[in-house]
């Protein structure tokens, strides 16, 4: 299952717009959709419609960013032109209402079919029913800025929570105890599969932890290794020969964490139409608001790239501000969105390209042309207006500014080699074109 369309109508900064999301060309990879642009353009509308197209039961998201009751609404076509429309109740203006064209399903075990926009409800009665029903792909959705912590855990025992609570929810409240437990049992499974002798099984349960663990690794370069102490009973880490509690990790690291580990754990525990496939392999839609919240540069060019390979038969949509992100993989395409007459407007849809530097992705992309700070820019800009005063022969430059210029010269030179190249250069085209010899 893939999305391939959306189109918005009226809705937060769009007066209508139109997207078509391309395969991507790597099947070794998966597919990924990357919108960029500055605040207010709309990145997290366009997550926000998407993710409520798959979730009749938390439409809020998208419902307080329409602009008028009657006439704004989204379609999004799925593969196969199945095509699911968001609207207001004509019947009760206060709530919005989804409407399927020629259906899309999920499977049961009894054999049933299902509309898609229910399989990610609010479940309030779905627990009765979790042992009937399977799943052929799942939607899930994360902001940024998540957080773990710390807790001693009383007992090894299964989780009976539903896998769905907030799933497509980009705000809900992070369940810490629950990814904390769930990393318990699995650690606790795998030394009782090996006590007897269950090789395969305890492999299978390494297996998960081993790839978590190396894709965090990946991200961060930080080795980090979950063990399970038993007195009293609490799951912690270990990195660089320390044994550490999660409130005491960096944001960024809790983050990715997070919400890495707490995909890893839906995974595990929803209940799947085949389960023969890793839960790595499978089909399923992400959604990711902010990626790059809390993390460091070195961190933003890794993470992209490390979700990409770890999840090959995902279909992947991220809101970024960073040139990082956008510079980070191959086999992705880019969205870039700007203001114009007080509404966003799609600007460009390339391919990604990591060859790019991120001065060319700055300035093409996000549209940054001044490679320095604020402050240094004005003085460049004041130093080439009267630099280009003084290649102009008909211009005659008083002593003051003579004075001024050489004050600017001076000021930038000595900002850093960088720019005292920069200026260096430009004073001996002066001199050459002049005759002036400027000393600073």
């Amino acid at each position: 299952m893939r999305i391939e369309k959306l189109y918005l109508n009226e809705i937060g900064p769009f007066e209508n717009l139109l997207l078509e999301f391309q395969k991507c060309g790597n099947k070794d990879k998966a597919e990924i959709h990357i919108f960029t642009g500055t605040n207010g353009v709309g990145k997290s509308t366009i997550l926000y419609a998407l993710a409520s197209a798959l979730n009749s039961g938390n439409k809020e998201n998208i419902g307080r960013r329409f602009k008028n009751k009657v006439s704004s609404y989204c379609d999004i076509v799925f593969e196969n032109d199945e095509k699911i429309n968001i609207s207001y109740d004509s019947g009760n203006s206060n709530f919005l209402k989804i409407m399927e064209f020629d259906g899309i399903y999920w499977k049961s075990t009894r054999n049933d079919s299902y509309p898609v926009s229910k399989y990610v409800n609010s479940y309030s009665n779905y627990k009765p029913y979790i042992k009937t029903l399977s799943f052929t792909f799942v939607a899930f959705a994360y902001s940024g800025y998540r957080t773990i912590t710390s807790y001693n855990i009383n007992s090894i025992q299964e989780i009976t929570d539903n896998p769905f609570n907030g799933v497509l929810s980009f705000t809900s409240s992070h369940n810490s105890t629950q990814l904390i437990q769930w990393l318990a049992n699995i650690i606790t499974k795998e030394a009782l599969s090996r006590n007897d002798k269950y090789q395969l099984k305890a492999n299978k349960f390494r297996g998960s932890i081993d790839k978590i663990e190396k894709v965090i690794k990946k991200i961060t370069d930080v080795d980090i290794k979950f063990i399970l102490e038993t007195e009293p009973l609490a799951l912690k880490l270990i990195t660089e020969g320390k044994i550490l509690n999660f409130d005491i990790l960096p944001d960024g690291l809790k983050s990715i964490i997070s919400w890495i580990g707490n995909l890893s754990m839906r995974m595990d525990l929803i209940n799947w139409y085949d389960n023969n496939i890793d839960i790595f392999e499978r089909n399923f839609i992400l959604f990711l608001d902010e990626i790059d919240m809390h993390l460091h540069p070195k961190w933003q060019r890794k993470i992209l790239p490390a979700v990409q390979k770890l999840f090959p038969n995902a279909q992947i949509f991220v809101s970024t501000h960073s040139p990082f992100v956008v510079n980070s993989v191959s086999d992705a395409r880019v969205y870039s969105f700007d203001i114009v007459d007080n509404k966003s407007m799609l600007i460009s849809v390339e391919d990604s390209n990591a060859g790019h530097s991120y001065s060319y992705v700055l300035a093409d992309t996000f549209n940054v042309k001044e490679p320095f700070a604020p402050e240094t820019e004005d003085k460049f800009k004041e130093f080439y207006e009267l630099r280009n005063k003084m290649l102009d022969m008909k211009n005659i430059i008083n002593d003051n500014e003579n004075n001024k210029f050489v004050q600017l010269a001076t000021e930038l030179a000595f900002k850093s080699t960088e720019i005292g190249d920069i200026i260096g250069r430009d004073l001996r085209q002066l001199k050459r074109i002049t005759g002036r010899e400027i000393e600073l």
